[in-house]
């Protein structure tokens, strides 16, 4: 047997075939950009998700038609707190939706009290932030009305693909717990919650567990996509948890670097860890998990290639090898702080450690320095931000002794050891980097009735450790004094980061802009 699983990231929708042991049989996947139309925003129409997710799946059916006849279970994950909206009719309201990413401030959650903050925060484990699904419904009530009044329903990217699919309007815990109107305690949705944020109640979907079925796939679309009729489809989870499921950190204490296009170091705790540096959501399985995260990790790294390193991607094309590959292979040479260059890696903003207003900085810039040094400083600034998180933790009493690492940046050994000298813990390469595709169809399997439950068939299939990196000793005692340098240099431009919104808002209004 088969399952399908489906992931819709910020860069990417990807489709693979899995097979009952964890094997990718065949996989496609479409491009999709991330929009940025101004200062601080991440956009991305609806449309294009489901345009791409049934691209795949065409692709796939088209060359394994034996093996779709298999297919026992369809699961699907996808970047979190995005805010979808269908109307009355059932049908999507396709605007460019604000991502987990985008910085936008509703006027509600900029005129918060003090009080109200305190309820907000004792009820849902986290401070009021922009990333939060009920703070972008806000702000669409107070700047697009009319999306508002005409929505039924408002859910994320994941629960509109899985909405496509079945014609069923659901969400799970995941997901939930990252709209700001669930109770952490009660884990359920909360009226209360809602009318602090002044959102309907109404507008929020059923909760469904993630492992649980869905619906089944519409008869229609099932016989133009070539696909069986009747394949249950998991209610699913956010991408961030689908990578926790794949890599094995569903136990209390364990801790996992996911280096995406964000980067967020996260651990497994029974409750939500209640500290005001750190966030909480819901995992798949029966706990939490805490973390902080940066916006822009692996965007970061991202940015600099589609700015300054077009010719090493012609490059890459041409050797037929991934350009990050070949990016990082000239920066090896390099020495730990990149001979004297910091980069504070905030294209988007911050959520842990600093102000959404943060921006990206390269420090100490010189004529000495080299592309391969900006290559460099970049996978440098994004694990010293990592680091920080990770002394929050620490400083809250979490004892952290190895770190599981999943995602694009598990591919390269060279920024895996970087981590580890970084660190000073081990860092863990699982069988599996493509948590996303992985933790989804491992959900399809539980709906699918081939897996007991998500934890077992995880540590069966997928989260078996490949290879381990381990602090050089030598190294571990030089980064340490730099991150310290990178702390002085991050805590010293918070002001001034605050300080160019200002400005450059000044600056639009005098040019009418």
């Amino acid at each position: 047997m088969y399952l399908m699983a489906i992931d819709t990231g910020t860069q990417s929708t990807r489709v693979s075939l899995i097979d009952e042991n964890g094997n990718e049989v065949a996989s496609a996947s479409r491009d999709q950009k991330l929009e940025s139309p101004q200062p601080g925003w991440g956009v991305q129409k609806p449309s294009i998700w489901w345009n791409n997710t049934m691209e795949c799946i065409k692709e796939i059916t088209s060359n394994y038609s034996l093996e779709v006849k298999e297919i026992a279970g369809i699961g699907v994950c996808g970047q979190m707190h995005g805010s979808v909206a269908i109307d009355k009719n059932g049908d999507l309201i396709d605007f460019p939706v604000p991502l987990w990413c985008d910085k936008r401030e509703s006027k509600g959650l900029k005129s918060l009290k003090q009080d109200e903050i305190e309820f907000l925060y004792n009820h849902t484990g986290n401070l009021p932030l922009p990333a939060w699904v009920g703070f972008k419904i806000q702000w669409i009530k107070e700047n697009m009305r009319d999306v508002y009044e005409n929505a039924d329903k408002f859910f994320t990217p994941k629960d509109f693909l899985n909405y496509m699919l079945t014609g069923e309007v659901a969400t799970d815990p995941t997901e939930a717990s990252g709209y700001y109107v669930y109770d952490a305690k009660k884990e359920s949705w909360s009226k209360e919650l809602t009318q602090v944020l002044e959102i309907d109640f109404d507008k929020l979907p059923a909760i469904i567990p993630s492992y649980k079925k869905m619906g089944i796939i519409k008869k229609d679309l099932a016989s133009s996509l070539g696909l069986p009729k009747g394949i249950p489809v998991a209610a699913g989870s956010g991408d961030f948890l689908s990578h926790h499921l794949a890599s094995g950190t569903t136990t209390p204490g364990r801790a996992m670097d996911h280096a995406g296009t964000a980067s967020a170091l996260s651990v497994v705790v029974k409750k939500p860890l209640f500290n005001k540096k750190l966030m909480n959501l819901r995992h798949i399985t029966d706990s939490w998990i805490s973390f902080g995260i940066l916006d822009s990790g692996g965007g970061s790294l991202r940015w600099l290639r589609d700015n300054a390193c077009i010719d090493l991607v012609e490059l890459a094309s041409k050797k037929k090898k991934d350009p990050y590959e070949i990016m990082i292979e000239m920066t090896m040479d390099v020495p730990p702080g990149s001979d004297g260059l910091f980069f504070l890696p905030y294209l988007q903003g911050e959520r842990t450690t600093g102000t959404s207003y943060s921006r990206g900085v390269f420090f100490g810039i010189s004529s000495f320095h080299q592309r391969k040094h900006l290559i460099h400083a970049v996978l440098e600034g994004v694990i010293f931000d990592m680091k920080q998180i990770m002394n929050i933790m620490e400083n809250a009493g979490v004892n952290i002794p190895e770190v599981r690492l999943i995602g694009g940046g598990a591919r390269s050994d060279f920024w895996s050891q970087m981590r580890a000298d970084i660190y000073d813990v081990n860092i863990l390469i699982m069988k599996s980097v493509e948590g996303g595709i992985m933790g989804a169809s491992i959900l399809a399997g539980c709906v699918a009735g081939l897996f007991k439950d998500p934890s077992t068939a995880a540590d069966k299939i997928s989260a078996r450790v490949q290879k381990v990196f381990k602090p050089n000793k030598k190294k571990v005692e030089v980064y340490s004094e730099i991150f310290s340098n990178f702390l002085e240099i991050h805590n010293a431009f918070q002001e001034y980061f605050i300080k160019l919104n200002s400005w450059s808002t000044s600056w639009k209004k005098k040019l009418n802009v």
